[in-house]
């Protein structure tokens, strides 16, 4: 009964939020994931580092909207975690309130990477999570470590006083300008991004739609849990959810129909069907 309450309730949750934000996202760039829960996890790692970047990456390619997202990597002896920082706040807000038995919640209203990405997880495999849009599904894939064939260039620049080094290679369709410094011989990186001889401060796509800038370095005296949540992940594959994200942009409201049998209402009656959302994805291929 408990099991059916909260399904109960979580559906209430998504028609609620989708009441509130239809109108406010109509005709927008992007419609935000919901809340999900920070009471329940397992400790992966524990974090020696925590790099903070700061993400533009443009919506899409027609609009030539850009948003803006802070970036938290941390990286442990085994693991490392990319999350957004905007998401991780709210979901601690809301986590904290409902422990405290608040019904209303805060709604995230911003834009944010909905990706969660854990590298070396299981060992030899990448883990990403991928959050739809408001309460839908959080949807999770694994696959073996991406390689990425850097070649190392002789260009140099200062970024954060640690002298860096460029490096370019191509991945899944984007071509990605980098800058590492080997004064941090950690061969991490924002979002997928690894395999360099020190820390990317940098990395941006050639046609400036992604960029990582790092604007926050610090090495961690007490160490930090690298958390794996534990929400209701629906599993699948990268080649599966790559059409299914990009469906659910370009058809909102029938994704919504198969979320929760309601599709989308939009004041003054224009047709929902007709709506959709710019979608231009990092991986290409």
């Amino acid at each position: 009964m408990k099991v059916k309450a909260n399904l109960l309730m979580r559906k209430f949750l998504f028609l609620f939020f989708l009441a509130l934000l239809c109108v406010r996202y109509y005709a927008k760039a992007q419609m935000p994931p919901g809340y999900q829960s920070h009471a329940k996890y397992m400790v992966l790692d524990s974090a020696n580092y925590i790099i903070t970047y700061e993400v533009q990456a443009i919506s899409g390619t027609a609009t030539n909207d850009r948003n803006t997202d802070i970036q938290i990597l941390q990286i442990g002896n085994d693991v490392s975690k990319t999350y957004s920082k905007y998401l991780f706040d709210n979901d601690s807000v809301c986590t904290m309130l409902i422990q405290k038995g608040t019904r209303n919640i805060p709604i995230y209203q911003g834009l944010a990477s909905p990706e969660d990405i854990y590298k070396n997880h299981p060992k030899g495999k990448m883990t990403v999570s991928y959050r739809t849009f408001m309460t839908g599904p959080v949807l999770k894939y694994e696959e073996p470590m991406p390689t990425f064939k850097w070649e190392l260039l002789s260009d140099r620049k200062t970024l954060l006083n640690y002298q860096c080094q460029k490096a370019v290679c191509t991945f899944r369709g984007r071509t990605y300008i980098a800058w590492f410094t080997p004064e941090i011989p950690l061969s991490e990186g924002p979002w997928k991004f690894h395999g360099l001889p020190g820390l990317i401060l940098q990395v941006s796509d050639d046609k400036n739609e992604f960029e990582y800038q790092c604007i926050g370095i610090q090495k961690l005296k007490k160490k930090q849990p690298i958390k794996y949540w534990k929400w209701d992940y629906q599993s699948s594959t990268r080649e599966k959810m790559r059409p299914f994200i990009k469906n659910m942009h370009e058809r909102p409201n029938a994704f919504f129909k198969s979320v929760t049998g309601s599709g989308i209402h939009i004041k003054g009656g224009a047709n929902a069907d007709l709506l959709s959302y710019p979608y231009n994805p990092i991986e290409l291929e």
